[in-house]
């Protein structure tokens, strides 16, 4: 299951990868469904209303990082590493460790809006996984 999620998540980041930041407006016709949704911190932030067959929403981000391949992998898949770039998580900790590579975290956010604070909380399967040359 792991590799099949994969496989779909890398045919979307395909779709992304093909559009033009500069040009929002075009992304209604090549995004494959994703449509815009902002822009912050130099990051194009774009939603995939959910398929018929999906109770879920999906955002995706595109920007520029200045750092490697490599350094970007070895900031992401530390998950005590996210406070650094996820300012709405509050809590995080490693449920279970399944195999060094395959580990279950929860993690709980916070969001505030007009003085309306709401928390989420997430618990998910992380399977690290690395590609060499994509």
């Amino acid at each position: 299951m792991g590799n099949q999620n994969a496989a779909r998540l890398l045919e979307e980041m395909f779709h992304i990868s093909e559009l033009d930041l500069m040009n929002p407006v075009t992304y209604r016709d090549q995004s494959n469904g994703w449509k815009f949704q902002g822009i912050e911190k130099d990051v194009v932030i774009l939603k995939k209303k959910k398929v018929s067959e999906s109770p879920f929403h999906s955002f995706i981000g595109k920007g520029l990082i200045d750092l490697s391949p490599q350094e970007v992998y070895n900031w992401v898949r530390n998950p005590n590493q996210r406070y650094i770039f996820d300012n709405m998580l509050k809590e995080l900790h490693v449920v279970k460790q399944i195999e060094s590579d395959l580990y279950i975290l929860h993690m709980q956010h916070e969001t505030t809006q007009c003085f309306l604070r709401q928390s989420r909380d997430f618990c998910i399967l992380v399977c690290e996984r690395s590609e060499v040359h994509k």
